[in-house]
């Protein structure tokens, strides 16, 4: 693996520590996690508050003038695209501050598909990604207007359009105007001591035009519709959640987006969810109260060996002052499990396995959708994403 790969997750910091720092991470995270859960702390957090849910332009822009000097912030950017060729690509871009003077953004291209241009071959997952130091890089904290490198996301009339550049991998893309722009409420989890994540959704089941090529090989254009996602925390992962559960889709003329985070024991595993139903730029329901009930599980072992039990049929309940919003999700396939320990070189593995297991699984999923008030299933489908922190 390419040594400028980054895992797209604060734990990924140590692919550039020494095994002196990692010793000192490992005493940290066993004396983070030996103190005994605080009910006064937990009492501290505040979950997404009530709000008009509208996104303004400063919530595009960039928070790191805002947190660049507390350890822990992590700022994302990404863009989950469905092509219209049967293939999936999330495309980010990442601001990170894990280590004392680390100032990185990175430019993230995951892709799973047939080759360039040839669709009759085997889909192929790959992943290409670049980081950028200062003063290569450049974020706006009043609007949509990111410059990494050659990459760049900025609006584009009431769209967006974008250019990325990682290694052999490049990619340029327009997405569509016809949306909501949404948040939970206030967009807000608060933590003791400052600590927050804020999270928006920009675009929602958008056109998504693009064209891709390797090298410097000839442009190969494609197609599909694309989720638009903006969240920033200023809390290492481990004291943010021990797990997150999302799933996005289709059903009948809905889009549909649910996230609920797990915290830590240290804050008593409080649990924050939210839905939100979208019919082309109508809100058509939406909660900040919804919360999954798994009912069925898969065993999922990584390439550093850990084990995770990963939710594939779960339903999601989400009251409305109309009723309840219910979800129902049942994965079908797996689209990718990405360990986050598997580039770190074997002593970082050893050293950090014993304590955390950091992994993402990517599943599709058929969903069924029930509105407040009304007795008929819309049927559709989307994909689940399952992130954890330890084994399970």
């Amino acid at each position: 693996m390419d040594k400028d790969v980054v895992i797209q997750h604060p734990v990924s910091r140590v692919l550039w520590c020494k095994p002196a720092l990692l010793v000192a991470i490992a005493a940290l995270f066993v004396c983070v996690f030996s103190i005994a859960p605080n009910r006064a702390l937990a009492d501290e957090l505040k979950g997404f508050q009530p709000g008009p849910g509208t996104v303004s332009k400063k919530d595009m822009g960039g928070s790191n003038a805002r947190h660049k000097g507390r350890e822990g912030y992590l700022e994302r950017w990404m863009l989950r695209v469905n092509r219209s060729d049967g293939g999936w690509m999330q495309l980010s871009f990442i601001l990170t501050n894990l280590g004392p003077g680390d100032h990185r953004a990175v430019v993230d291209i995951m892709r799973l598909g047939h080759g360039f241009g040839k669709p009759d071959t085997k889909r192929v997952f790959s992943r290409r990604s670049k980081k950028h130091l200062k003063p290569n890089w450049t974020v706006s904290s009043k609007d949509l207007n990111i410059q990494m490198g050659p990459s760049f996301l900025r609006k584009k009339g009431r769209g967006l359009e974008g250019s990325m550049k990682s290694w052999d991998h490049q990619v340029r893309f327009t997405v569509s105007d016809h949306n909501v722009a949404w948040k939970p409420g206030n967009g807000m989890v608060s933590f003791p001591d400052g600590g927050e994540y804020r999270t928006q959704i920009l675009k929602t089941h958008a056109q998504f035009k693009g064209e891709e090529r390797r090298l410097d090989g000839p442009w190969h254009a494609f197609q599909g519709t694309v989720t638009v996602e903006h969240a920033v925390t200023n809390l290492m992962f481990y004291l943010l959640a021990n797990r997150m559960l999302r799933a996005q889709g289709k059903a009948g003329p809905y889009t549909i987006h649910f996230q609920e985070i797990y915290t830590p024991e240290i804050w008593n595993e409080e649990r924050f969810g939210w839905l939100v139903v979208t019919q082309g730029s109508k809100v058509v329901a939406s909660s900040l109260r919804a919360s999954a009930k798994p009912t069925r599980f898969r065993q999922v072992k990584t390439k550093t060996g850990s084990r995770h039990r990963v939710p594939v049929q779960y339903v999601v309940s989400a009251p409305t002052d109309a009723g309840s919003i219910k979800l129902t999700v049942k994965t079908r396939s797996s689209v990718h499990v990405e360990d986050l320990l598997s580039a770190l070189p074997k002593s970082a593995q050893l050293v950090l396995r014993a304590l955390i297991q950091p992994a993402n699984m990517y599943d599709r999923a058929r969903l069924q959708l029930t509105l407040p008030g009304e007795k008929r299933t819309r049927k559709g489908k989307g994909l689940s994403v399952y992130s954890a922190v330890y084994e399970r």
